[in-house]
């Protein structure tokens, strides 16, 4: 009992490592909170059979405090968080290689794919990364940057087997960003950014062996159980699975294919097939790299 309070002071310093009284009490509440709350103490036992668990945690210990939290969507039950977080976890294991899992939660992500353009100011980054920002809506994020600058931020969670799922919980991003999201979009032969990672959230779905891809709802998005108007997601969810032929599961999700169909050239107008053919070698190239990087042992 003394080593595991031991252990949660260590992981309290390194949360709040500043030497003042706000951080102090912060580091006591974060302690109290976990030594007090049963889910908490579960996610905590389960880093002993899961070293992936274990070095998340050791890395970005706010992990511990989810169960206690509002996580993942509206209205999930405190007594089922814990188990969902662990089951990431052990899912993920099972499916990458030991060198990719730890990137993912090394504090500097996987790079799952990088590609450059003559219309672009900087490369076009894709990894894969925990982002302690959304830590109430994932267990990673899928992460597109241009240069330095990150464009947007897609929150997912794995649901482990006999079903194996990739959950989309959130997506972020593009604020004060109108040019860079011009510029990416005229690069990607006129694919929104945030439509490109819907394609690989697809992408990784199939890279992870899932058998299928759920998008949340707007109105089952986590935030959206905030007491505060302006803390709750204005953004229509269900309006950009629907571009992806997505349709609804229930009231919670929708569902995602994890290959969404392509136009035919006969489909496309003549003056616009040059940008889809860009589009489409654009897509190809990037599912490619990205293949290569989540599983190269």
């Amino acid at each position: 009992m003394s080593s595991h309070l031991s252990h949660l002071r260590t992981l309290a310093r390194r949360l709040h490592p500043v030497e003042e009284s706000g951080h102090l009490i912060r580091r006591a509440k974060y302690v109290g909170r976990l030594w007090l709350n049963p889910g908490a103490r579960a996610l905590y036992r389960q880093q002993q059979e899961q070293p992936l668990l274990a070095q998340a945690i050791s890395r970005f210990p706010d992990i511990l405090e989810k169960p206690i939290h509002p996580y993942r969507h509206k209205g999930l039950r405190k007594r089922l968080r814990a188990g969902l977080i662990s089951g990431h976890y052990q899912q993920l294991a099972r499916q990458l290689p030991k060198a990719q899992q730890l990137a993912i939660y090394s504090g500097h992500g996987l790079l799952l794919a990088q590609w450059q353009s003559d219309k672009l100011t900087a490369p076009l980054t894709l990894q894969l990364d925990y982002q302690t920002h959304m830590g109430k809506e994932g267990e990673m994020s899928l992460t597109l940057k241009l240069g330095d600058a990150a464009l947007y931020y897609m929150a997912l969670n794995l649901r482990p087997a006999p079903n194996p799922t990739l959950e989309i919980c959130s997506l972020q991003g593009g604020k004060g960003q109108s040019e860079e999201i011009k510029q990416v979009t005229k690069a990607c032969g006129g694919l929104r950014p945030m439509s490109l990672l819907v394609y690989m959230a697809a992408e990784l779905a199939r890279g992870l062996a899932c058998k299928s891809l759920l998008g949340i709802r707007t109105q089952s998005h986590v935030y959206q159980s905030s007491k505060r108007t302006a803390d709750r997601v204005k953004f229509d969810l269900d309006g950009l699975w629907q571009e992806h032929q997505g349709s609804v599961q229930d009231e919670l999700w929708m569902s995602l294919p994890l290959e969404v169909p392509r136009k035919t050239l006969e489909e496309i107008p003549s003056r616009k097939r040059a940008s889809y053919k860009a589009r489409y070698q654009l897509l190809d190239q990037i599912g490619s790299e990205l293949q290569a990087n989540l599983l190269r042992s």
